[in-house]
């Protein structure tokens, strides 16, 4: 059994969205092939670094937003 998969099938895999079929062909192939395993690794260490990303804006960006803000009129419904 060697089947191939797509990114998305991986992205899938690493995400717990796969199939129950599509899991057990990973783990099959995995526990089999080092290099698919380091593949696997490689993309659950990005999940993870993925997950601890925040974002914030810029001072500037919140600055415009707050003065759009400011000049606007508001009404109440």
């Amino acid at each position: 059994m060697n089947p191939n998969f797509t990114i998305n099938d991986v992205l899938k895999y690493i995400y717990q969205e796969a199939s129950s079929q599509l899991k057990g062909q990973i783990h099959f192939v995995r526990n089999r092939d080092d290099t698919f395993n380091e593949v696997l690794l490689e993309f659950e260490s990005l999940r993870l670094k993925l997950d601890q990303l925040r974002l914030t804006p810029n001072n500037l960006s919140i600055e415009n937003f707050l003065s759009y803000c400011r000049k606007q009129k508001f009404e109440s419904a």
